[in-house]
């Protein structure tokens, strides 16, 4: 039997764990990414190296349980920057906080991680084909790919979604968030300057803006502690970025290409489960490929999307809820919304075993994907 082959564009989280997913159940797979290590010398093409794009990503208790299914967890535990054991939701002086303890609260649980991202290929995608045996994915550089089946993770400005799913609505800009990376234990500024520390150890600020500038003098302004201004003065990097919400799409896949990650399901980062639910769709998908070796793709992407979608959707409106009442003008409606998070165990400590074998078994007693809801 000639081994089956996928491609995935788009070489993030998403895209690289669905490698290494389809390469366990014998898939011939391989990654393009139009993004490179290096700074590209037309920068009109809009091609950008990683670098530490974002910093870093929050893996909590969900996400460290997909990657344990995908047997990855250790690696990640040895590569991780760290965690937090409780995380406080406050307005920006400190006051009428809102904690949420991210401990495992169930046997076997990991304790959530944090770790930087990284760099991978590069190659640009501008057409797709699909035929009943194949889909062929063009290139800008004018080359071309045939393969079995071919997996969208190019993130929340996945050209390929556009392409295969031209009904679907573009993404909304929610509002500006800005991520600052600097060298804790370092001494930055005069020789007797004391060196960096966080104080208390950990602390996270966003604030919605317009424009793509930050100052000290608007933290000072908004009433953060000193130790949280002088760190934004002295930050090796601040980069602007952008909090995207990609309206719900009825489906993730067509045909032969499926779409996971935020090329899919791209939400707010209310929940903190952006990163989670990609490995989640990873991790379904190892699910069935396991249960069903012999299966074509059209059984297993139906299945995967009656397994995924609404707890996909589910997140989506929570997340759109939650970021509502924080941005709200009244201190009212943003206490309740910090306060949302006290029902982290309903999201981080979610098992999706059981939809797996929920869907499962109606397939199973049924062999029809129909009703396998």
């Amino acid at each position: 039997m000639p081994t089956k082959t996928a491609i995935m564009i788009g070489g993030g989280p998403a895209g690289a764990l669905a490698a290494l997913v389809l390469k366990k159940h014998g898939y011939d797979a391989t990654i393009y990414e139009k993004r490179g290590d290096i700074p590209n010398p037309n920068p009109e093409e809009g091609v950008h190296p990683f670098w530490d794009v974002g910093g870093a990503v929050d893996l909590q208790l969900n996400a460290m349980y997909g990657l344990e299914r995908l047997g990855l967890v250790d690696e990640v535990i040895l590569n991780s920057s760290g965690h937090a054991s409780k995380v406080s939701y406050a307005l920006m002086d400190g006051s009428d906080a809102a904690y949420m303890e991210i401990v495992p609260t169930k046997p076997g649980q990991k304790l959530a991680s944090v770790i930087l991202r990284s760099s991978l290929h590069r190659r640009r995608v501008v057409g797709i084909e699909q035929t009943d045996a194949n889909v062929t994915a063009s290139f800008a550089d004018g080359s071309t790919v045939v393969v079995d089946i071919l997996i969208g993770a190019g993130g929340v400005s996945s050209m390929l979604r556009s392409i295969v799913f031209p009904e679907a609505k573009p993404p909304g800009r929610f509002a500006s968030a800005y991520v600052g990376v600097l060298d804790i234990g370092k001494k930055k500024g005069l020789p007797d300057a004391p060196p960096i520390i966080f104080d208390p150890p950990m602390a996270v600020y966003m604030y919605p803006l317009k424009g793509n500038c930050i100052f000290t003098r608007f933290v000072n302004e908004w009433g953060a502690p000193k130790h949280v201004v002088d760190l934004v003065r002295v930050a090796d990097r601040i980069t602007p970025i952008f909090m995207w919400d990609l309206p719900d799409m009825p489906t993730q896949h067509k045909g032969r290409v499926l779409l996971i990650g935020d090329a899919g399901h791209a939400t707010l980062p209310s929940l903190g489960q952006g990163l989670a639910m990609g490995i989640k769709d990873c991790g379904v998908l190892h699910d069935l490929m396991t249960l069903l070796p012999d299966s074509n793709h059209a059984v297993l992407f139906k299945l995967y999307e009656k397994i995924q979608l609404p707890r996909l959707l589910s997140i989506a409106a929570k997340s759109r809820e939650i970021a509502r009442y924080q941005t709200a003008s009244s201190r009212i409606e943003m206490w309740f919304g910090r306060n949302q998070f006290g029902l982290k165990d309903s999201v981080t400590g979610y098992i999706y075993e059981h939809d797996v074998a929920r869907v499962m078994e109606r397939y199973k007693q049924n062999a029809d994907i129909s009703s396998a809801a």
